[in-house]
């Protein structure tokens, strides 16, 4: 896997960076958003629930109040209106009972609140309606006064107060659902600034290793092409396997090494009067090879000709070294012939 990204190109791999970072950062947003949305949707769930649960209690005591002041006028007054109204108050009680039971969330505390309550209506009710109201309706309103003024009257108090409590109960909760909707928003930031810090800690080490890659080896090539600009050709070159633009940098510096060392070992032999080497050209566009090559050609004729201009000036030497000896061999004979007739003379 590393292999391959290495052999990438350099405008690839900045590329596979910046977008892995985009990506990265742009996961960490949308996760947060979605985070942000599911708690806030659970926290609008909740407190609706938690305030349709406190509305319906409010309004089941508001109708139990209205239940016992009916039953009072109809104590005291014509009860035929108030007989309805009762019916019709007692109705929507049970109604504001099913309602109130739907808002249950599997609070046991508050579900068990609620059977109380449920069950002192269903009392409360029971007895209005087969006790007070037929002892109304019989005209015997004396005992249904005392008996709503008694034992109904401790359902309606105990009714009232479990409401209360199911009030002070259902306002707890929204306390403490808010005190966990900011611990959850706490922790929800927490983890943002660990996924940020994870995320720059990937790119520092993306870069750290980009940095290996391409700088690191960027500057040991500029190091061998100032050696190579000074006249002294490394001969530590070693070439990468990478595929990427860095590595075939580092291949062409090496070829490009191998082959200023060949030309200066022949250059060299040159030097030494070794001209039977052959020099090639390595291609069409080698300059420095078609140089050497006709420089070694050149020398080459002129070696030869310098050559044939030192046979030719000996064999010129030994013809006047002949002359030399024929004049020479003349001027002895010269000279006894001289002295022979001088001797004859005398």
């Amino acid at each position: 896997m590393m292999a391959k990204l290495a052999d990438l190109r350099i405008g690839n791999k900045l590329l596979l960076a910046f977008a892995l970072l985009i990506l990265g950062f742009g996961a960490m947003l949308v996760f947060s958003l979605e985070r942000f949305v599911r708690l806030q949707q659970a926290d609008a769930e909740d407190f609706t629930r938690r305030y349709e649960r406190v509305a319906e209690t409010k309004d089941l005591l508001i109708n139990i109040l209205g239940q016992r002041i009916a039953l009072q006028s109809a104590l005291d007054g014509d009860e035929g209106d108030y007989l309805m109204e009762i019916q019709r108050s007692s109705e929507r009680s049970a109604r504001l009972l099913a309602r109130l039971r739907s808002t249950l969330s599997g609070d046991p505390e508050v579900a068990m609140l609620v059977d109380k309550l449920e069950e002192q209506r269903s009392v409360f009710a029971h007895t209005r309606d087969t006790q007070v109201l037929p002892l109304i309706r019989s005209g015997n309103r004396e005992e249904a006064r005392r008996l709503f003024g008694g034992i109904q009257n401790e359902r309606v108090d105990t009714i009232a107060v479990l409401g209360e409590q199911l009030t002070e109960l259902t306002a707890l909760g929204v306390r403490q659902g808010l005190e966990q909707a900011q611990q959850a928003l706490a922790v929800q930031r927490l983890q943002q600034l660990q996924l940020g810090l994870l995320l720059a800690g990937l790119a520092g080490v993306f870069a750290w290793w980009l940095s290996r890659h391409i700088a690191q080896p960027l500057m040991r090539l500029t190091g061998w092409a100032e050696r190579i600009s000074g006249g002294d050709i490394p001969t530590d070159m070693s070439s990468s396997s990478r595929q990427d633009e860095v590595g075939r940098l580092s291949q062409a510096f090496t070829r490009m090494g191998l082959y200023l060392q060949e030309l200066a070992g022949k250059a060299e032999r040159l030097a030494q009067g070794q001209l039977h080497e052959d020099i090639q050209a390595v291609s069409e566009r080698d300059v420095l090879g078609r140089a050497f090559a006709t420089m070694v050609r050149n020398l080459r004729e002129l070696v030869q000709e310098m050559n044939e201009g030192i046979t030719v000036l000996a064999g010129s030497s030994e013809e006047i070294l002949a002359a030399t000896s024929q004049v020479a061999s003349s001027t002895q004979e010269t000279a006894t012939a001289i002295s022979e007739i001088a001797t004859t003379v005398e």
